[in-house]
């Protein structure tokens, strides 16, 4: 059985085939992908030839597209159509991705020939020796944030700090997505009902209609339901003459995930603090 997730998609730009992606699609899409790439990456690694950009970093510009562009799309999605199933799929992969981030920088074979690369490049008397290509000024610039990646998320730590970094992170990708899906749940959360339809002066005749179906779809047909959806909430904080309710959504919008609710995020904002000091003293940052 196809999926239409890891084949080329034919649309135009290579846009995104939405219509046809179904959420039983991702996963499957994602395990393939993540180990094709994983594949790809070594060989980068484990190539005999002597190091140079073309064959490693030029390599690694392009090697994880397909795996970027699939889980661009999930945590696309995870914003805009927030379900239990997306949100399933977006909290399993956090860690896996984290992981695997941390496995590339860790990877001593390929770091090593960033090194060396970067090393040259950067010693008059040693590119003159080695005879090396001049590279671009794009080129170098790939080059040396790639190098300081790695060598900024621990690939000359001990295998037991990277270990240690690891599980840090892991810990980070999974907190991250739990602070965004208690944001989206919270605002999926509330509920503005207006009653007194002299409180909707100002507002766009499509927003108020919006509004209308809302209350209607609630039973209330006799009020107005507003929610903290971006159009929605841009559009009465800006047109709504009624400064009470404008500040009650401003309010709300700008609490969310702190409310005193099953989506509260304090001790979620306490633990990342936490990980991301720990993870700045194991990098060796005061």
């Amino acid at each position: 059985m196809t999926n239409i997730l890891t084949e080329k998609w034919g649309t135009h730009y290579g846009s995104a085939p939405f219509s046809t992606i179904k959420t039983e699609d991702f996963l499957p899409a994602f395990d393939f992908l993540l180990e094709k790439t994983k594949k790809d990456i070594e060989i980068i690694a484990q190539n005999p030839e002597k190091p140079t950009f073309e064959n490693t970093l030029g390599a690694l510009e392009f090697v994880d597209l397909q795996l970027n562009l699939v889980t661009g799309i999930i945590f696309n999605l995870s914003h805009a159509e927030n379900t239990p199933e997306i949100n399933e799929i977006t909290e399993k992969i956090s860690p896996i991705l984290a992981n695997f981030s941390n496995e590339i920088i860790q990877n001593k074979a390929l770091f090593l020939k960033i090194k060396e690369i970067f090393e040259i490049e950067n010693n008059k008397k040693l590119k003159k020796e080695k005879g090396t290509k001049k590279l671009t000024t794009e080129q170098k610039t790939i080059l040396n944030n790639r190098y300081k990646e790695f060598v900024r998320n621990g690939a000359e730590l001990s295998p037991e700090k990277q270990a240690e970094l690891s599980k840090i992170d892991e810990n980070l990708a999974s907190l991250s997505v739990k602070f965004g899906n208690n944001v989206m749940k919270d605002t999926q959360n509330f509920s503005l009902y207006v009653e007194n339809e002299q409180d909707l002066q100002g507002l766009p005749k499509e927003i108020i209609a919006q509004a209308k179906q809302r209350a209607i779809a609630e039973n209330q047909a006799d009020k107005w339901l507003f929610g903290l959806d971006f159009p929605t909430y841009f559009a009465f904080v800006t047109y709504c003459d009624n400064r009470d309710l404008r500040r009650k959504m401003w309010f709300a919008y700008s609490t969310r995930g702190f409310q005193k609710n099953d989506f509260n995020n304090e001790n979620v904002v306490k633990s990342l603090l936490d990980l991301r000091f720990q993870r700045a003293k194991l990098l060796g940052y005061d």
